[in-house]
């Protein structure tokens, strides 16, 4: 979200025009432009009574911290979305703040948009091993975006995942978590098996498919195909399609 001297404008970035366009039907309002700049599509909402709407629905309904600030910042004094003028006089809506946010559940598909945006099914290969040419991983990330208070809930709510700190120049290591990745394939303290009746649930829509592609090596891997030389390379370069697809990074 938005405002200026001109006016007011809620806009959603995205690589896919389908998610974009749907979401426009959904809500019945807004336009669709290509942002040539940044290689992208963008949603974008820009008419008073529209975003007005848009406020409406993220009043009390927003997680991150940050986007919470945002809000505010918007309707209050910086903003000042119920004071200033509109065509000469205040505008006849008013948004009553709600001066909470809310939490991710496994009942919701918060955590799916989430993932849409900032998840990450990786398939790391590392070479060498021992009896073993290629070692193949599987891993979900999630984070960058998000709040040390998310990941440490995120923990809590999946009942496993490993938390990682985030890492600067001037030290190696701070107490600031700045993602959780859910790794193995069996079950095991932070398996990815985790997620899957949460998914199963509540599915991707910008990810989908490279999430099934994510499950179906995770099947391969189960039924022990990395052991079979007659399957290994077509399994290698199955993990390095969905890689380069996800821009997750081998290790």
């Amino acid at each position: 979200m938005n405002f200026s001297n001109k006016g007011f404008s809620f806009i959603i970035y995205s690589i896919d025009k389908n998610t974009l366009l749907e979401i426009k039907s959904i809500l019945g309002f807004g336009n669709i432009y290509y942002d040539a700049l940044n290689i992208k599509w963008r949603y974008a909402v820009e008419n008073r009574d529209d975003f007005y709407l848009i406020l409406l629905i993220l009043n009390g309904n927003l997680v991150l911290i940050h986007r919470y600030h945002n809000f505010i910042n918007v309707v209050l004094p910086k903003g000042e979305f119920n004071q200033r003028f509109f065509k000469g006089k205040i505008f006849h809506k008013q948004i009553n703040i709600l001066f909470y946010t809310t939490l991710p559940a496994l009942n919701n598909r918060w955590f799916a948009g989430f993932t849409d945006a900032e998840g990450h099914f990786g398939l790391p290969i590392e070479l060498g091993r021992l009896f073993i040419s290629h070692y193949i991983s599987i891993t979900f990330e999630i984070g960058k975006n998000g709040n040390r208070w998310l990941f440490l809930y995120l923990k809590e709510l999946f009942k496993g995942g490993i938390l990682f700190l985030l890492r600067t120049k001037l030290e190696k290591k701070s107490d600031q978590h700045n993602r959780i990745i859910f790794k193995g394939s069996k079950l095991g303290s932070n398996p990815v098996t985790l997620l899957f009746s949460y998914f199963d649930s509540y599915p991707l829509i910008t990810k989908l498919n490279i999430y099934n592609e994510w499950r179906s090596v995770h099947n391969s891997l189960l039924n022990k195909e990395h052991l079979d030389i007659n399957k290994l390379s077509d399994l290698v370069e199955r993990c390095e399609s969905l890689n380069n697809k996800s821009n997750f990074i081998k290790k």
